[in-house]
């Protein structure tokens, strides 16, 4: 009878860890590359379903990428569509790389995952669906060595942020 009462007992914080879910992130999605390359013309499309107007969030790029990256940076364009259909653009500029080489990412092995803030304290000015693309604006036709890209929604007074 006691272990039918630890069971019970155990399920119930199982039940209750489970039940919970995460107030401060709004969307996370990753999206795996075949071969672990980004071709330029690969737009990656996310669609993030929004309810709150009045708490501040920070959108992040979440990268996955092996040793063999060979460029020092990622050059990327970022559209967001709102359900109003206006549309804010940015171009960013993301350094991978130290002065001697390095990469500034954390590894292990040969797999380096490094987070970068797209917009910071934005408020999403209407209920709905928001749109978001992402393009790969390097100016060869494939990018080697991406093997993700994530896309992170996490409100701004979070204390778990993406690194």
């Amino acid at each position: 009878m006691k272990s039918f009462s630890k069971l019970i007992l155990l399920l119930t914080v199982v039940l209750m860890f489970a039940s919970c879910n995460n107030k401060e992130k709004l969307f996370e999605k990753r999206i795996t590359f075949k071969n672990n390359n980004w071709n330029r013309f690969d737009i990656l499309k996310f669609d993030v379903p929004v309810d709150d107007t009045i708490a501040q969030y920070d959108i992040y790029a979440d990268l996955r990428h092996a040793s063999f990256y060979p460029f020092e940076n990622l050059l990327i364009n970022f559209s967001i569509a709102m359900p109003s259909s206006e549309e804010r653009v940015q171009n960013h500029n993301f350094k991978l790389r130290n002065q001697d080489g390095s990469f500034l990412a954390n590894g292990m092995g040969d797999i380096w995952d490094i987070a970068f803030p797209m917009m910071t304290n934005f408020t999403f000015p209407q209920k709905g669906n928001y749109h978001i693309e992402i393009e790969n604006l390097m100016t060869k036709y494939d990018t080697p060595g991406m093997m993700e890209f994530g896309l992170i929604v996490i409100r701004s007074d979070s204390k778990h942020k993406p690194k």
